[in-house]
């Protein structure tokens, strides 16, 4: 390092704690430091090139008058952003502590579907493995997070070489794709108990968003084993070849419009 460069180092750091005179004495170091590494890559060679010394732009002290201004700002605005802080704190505390969760009860739930067999009957099924997971901070559900897990191998339609074929890759594929799942997205008032419920269905590896119709039936608590419990209807549609179910089989000898209803008694969770 040169004399030059050296006494510029020195000169500098003098001007810019000069120019802050009541700030912090990091942020002046701050700004040498940013300075100094400034000069060894992007000045100082250009200087050294031109055999000239170091000049102080007028850029320097327009940061540190900035940077003075902010730690003002700061300063003054401490404990009312404290406050502040403090509130959202406290009100976000207050909301995860009257979130509720509740769970599916599986002696008292079940989850349909039905479709078209040759556009002249109607195959009806169910799923008799799935969990349903539910957490709201409002008495009526209005504000529920809704988790859905549905085990496919637990398929049914009440005929065993039929549901077996289900299982397999011309239609679930249950081996590859063990679950299908829902998680929502939204949950919209319509009127009354009535609502929209939106999520995205994840069934046989393909992702699609999708709108329920939920009937909130009310809650009671239940004399046997004196927990509160909640009940819900739903109902929805959907196109099997969305997701690649039985593409090899025409609509006019399975439907492609599954329509899937449900009835869901929730246990609160403690």
């Amino acid at each position: 390092m040169s004399i030059g460069i050296l006494f510029y180092f020195i000169f500098l750091f003098k001007r810019i704690h000069s120019s802050l005179p009541n700030a912090p004495k990091f942020l002046s170091c701050t700004i040498f430091v940013s300075e100094v590494t400034l000069v060894f890559t992007e000045e100082a060679p250009h200087l050294r090139a031109n055999g000239r010394s170091p000049e102080i732009e007028s850029n320097d002290i327009t940061d540190a008058i900035i940077l003075y201004v902010a730690c003002v700002f700061y300063k003054s605005n401490y404990y009312r952003m404290k406050k502040i802080l403090l509130s959202v704190i406290l009100g976000m505390a207050t909301l995860l502590a009257s979130a509720q969760t509740w769970t599916s009860d599986p002696a008292h739930s079940h989850l349909t579907f039905a479709v078209s067999h040759m556009t002249i009957s109607e195959v009806t099924g169910n799923f008799t493995q799935f969990d349903v997971k539910v957490t709201a901070t409002k008495p009526d559900h209005s504000d529920a997070k809704v988790d859905v897990t549905v085990q496919i191998a637990s398929i049914s339609t009440n005929v065993t070489a039929r549901d077996n074929h289900l299982k397999t890759a011309d239609f679930f594929d249950a081996a590859t794709y063990p679950t299908m799942t829902f998680k929502s997205t939204s949950i919209r008032k319509i009127k009354g108990n009535n609502y929209k419920l939106a999520g995205n269905l994840t069934m046989h590896g393909v992702t699609k968003p999708i709108v329920l119709d939920v009937i909130y039936k009310g809650t009671v608590s239940n004399p046997m084993n004196k927990k509160e419990t909640s009940g819900f209807l739903l109902k929805g549609k959907l196109n099997r070849m969305d997701y690649g179910i039985g593409p090899k089989f025409p609509a006019t000898f399975v439907g492609t419009d599954i329509a899937i209803s449900g009835s869901v008694e929730f246990l609160e969770s403690k």
